[in-house]
């Protein structure tokens, strides 16, 4: 079903939250990266907005077409100068669902339930398949990983929802990692990438 989604027109909303605990402490980092994914014409553009507190992209905006990339920080709009094949390589990630199908790929149980028109599959995967296949975002490698999928009736993907564990090395101390991400999908067709603000000159 993922293999033949078209995700050239579409809201892509995640939120993650990794938390870790190590000799009794523990702490949290959360994120959000909003996408808006509008490909499919003759004037493709995405938008990414990051949530991210603590980090140098945390209120960052960005604006892509297929002739440049602008980025808003603080008000300021400002074109990056990107390279084609930067450009390119955003667009194309906007609507990539690559990762997505890698934990089917990797399932060692799949099960299907319906309820009030919506279909989720519940996927348990091998960690450490995993661990050497996607992102490990600090990890050392991932110790479980389940995922969910749920789809309308119509077949088109609302949310994917997964819970990885994982254990890091900071500093000689062993971390036990817990990241949860919920990727919500909406606005099919009807998504909007607004035009850029006027880049400083």
């Amino acid at each position: 079903m993922l293999n033949a989604m078209a995700l050239n027109n579409v809201t892509v909303d995640t939120k993650m939250v990794i938390e870790a605990g190590a000799d009794d402490v523990n702490g949290s980092q959360t994120s959000d990266i909003l996408v808006k994914v509008a490909t499919d014409s003759d004037d493709p553009r995405a938008y990414y907005r990051y949530d991210m507190p603590g980090t140098e992209l945390d209120g960052v905006e960005m604006y892509v077409t297929s002739a440049q990339l602008i980025a808003v920080a603080d008000g300021t709009a400002v074109d990056t100068g990107s390279d084609q094949a930067e450009i390119d390589a955003l667009l194309a990630s906007s609507s990539d669902l690559t990762s997505a199908l890698v934990p089917i790929q990797n399932a060692t149980s799949i099960e299907k339930t319906e309820a009030d028109g919506t279909t989720t599959f519940h996927v348990v995967s091998d960690p450490a398949a995993l661990s050497t296949q996607l992102p490990t975002d600090g990890f050392d490698g991932y110790t479980s990983y389940e995922a969910d999928y749920t789809f309308d009736a119509d077949g088109k993907l609302l949310a994917m929802t997964m819970k990885a564990t994982g254990t890091a090395d900071q500093s000689g101390t062993e971390v036990q990692l817990t990241m949860t991400t919920t990727t919500t999908y909406s606005d099919y067709g009807t998504t909007v990438v607004e035009d850029a603000p006027e880049p400083v000159q």
